[in-house]
């Protein structure tokens, strides 16, 4: 067993207590999207098993960078084959969009993007052909380290990854860096509040893109509690000296140094902590036949309050 998983199993009682809860909420709501199911999605959290409840708080309260939640039925069958694009996926109220939203809200508010995925609080991840080459999820190219929106301050706290289907054991690659290792000099740079990063939003044109950045340290903490700003990517080495990029490549070479492949099988639910953990995935051949990996995703923030007046007027919980 990996040392950085914080793992729990769902007993069978547990799992009959959550899927009579989806069931009632399945008749109240159109959907995980419908603002009165997201306006009282903390009173429906408070119905999970208890024990489940005190679980993720062990995991988030302990030092744990991910857990993955075990036990939920495979579902897949009744899914239908894996879709061809996002839009595709019609059935908002299904039965695992409520489980992610509840599963996630344990950790924190789950949150949707405006520019992502048309502000959908459970986002889809399969490979998609036109996307093919792309450095996103649903691209089949490598997909390199990063930790999710890196030039945004409301960023997620935790990244919620729920699997539909995974028949060609496809994995995701994580990546839990131990910061001691770091030199002294290299944290001190990182730390400096100089890093230019750019957003790496798939609708902004390169133009745009150059327009929108954020200025950060890439590092932020001390001692066991170091927090990183990571996407290599997307940052403007061209505007760095000797010593920075020196900085950087240790970085890069101590978090290419911890990865490990996290496999999900159907039903099974990770939680990663986006301040600690990189994440990514190596190239793979899809078949796009409707049997491709498929995964649900979530983005949590446990700080939601300090950036509820930039939530879209029609829509709580959707940011910029």
């Amino acid at each position: 067993m990996n040392q950085a998983i914080y793992s729990i199993e769902l007993s069978n009682s547990e799992v009959d207590e959550i899927q009579a809860l989806i069931a009632n909420l399945q008749e109240r709501y159109h959907s995980t999207d419908d603002q009165a199911f997201v306006r009282s999605l903390p009173e429906w959290v408070e119905s999970l098993p208890t024990r489940l409840r005190i679980e993720v708080k062990k995991f988030r309260h302990q030092g744990y960078p991910l857990a993955v939640i075990k036990g939920y039925p495979d579902m897949s069958e009744s899914m239908g084959a894996t879709p061809n694009h996002w839009k595709d996926v019609s059935n908002t109220n299904g039965h695992y969009d409520y489980y992610c939203c509840l599963m996630s809200s344990l950790c924190g508010d789950v949150v949707g993007f405006s520019d992502l995925q048309g502000g959908k609080l459970v986002q889809e991840i399969f490979p998609i052909q036109q996307d093919a080459g792309k450095q996103l999820g649903t691209g089949s190219v490598d997909l390199l380290l990063h930790t999710e929106d890196t030039s945004l301050d409301y960023r997620a706290d935790y990244l919620g990854f729920m699997c539909i289907r995974n028949i060609y054991r496809i994995p995701t690659s994580v990546s839990v860096p131990d910061f001691s290792k770091l030199s002294e000099k290299t944290v001190t740079i990182l730390k400096k509040n100089k890093f230019r990063i750019f957003n790496d939003r798939p609708c902004l044109s390169k133009e745009e893109r150059d327009e929108n950045y954020t200025v950060c340290p890439v590092l932020t903490g001390s001692g066991d509690h170091i927090h990183m700003r990571y996407d290599p990517l997307y940052m403007d080495k061209a505007a760095l000296d000797t010593e920075e990029l020196e900085a950087v490549a240790e970085l890069e070479a101590l978090a290419e140094s911890a990865v490990f492949d996290l496999v999900l099988s159907p039903g099974e639910i990770a939680f990663i902590d986006n301040y600690r953990c990189a994440h990514g995935r190596k190239a793979y051949q899809p078949r796009y036949d409707g049997t491709d990996r498929w995964l649900k995703r979530t983005q949590i923030l446990t700080r939601l309050r300090d950036f509820k007046h930039l939530s879209l007027p029609d829509r709580i919980n959707v940011l910029p």
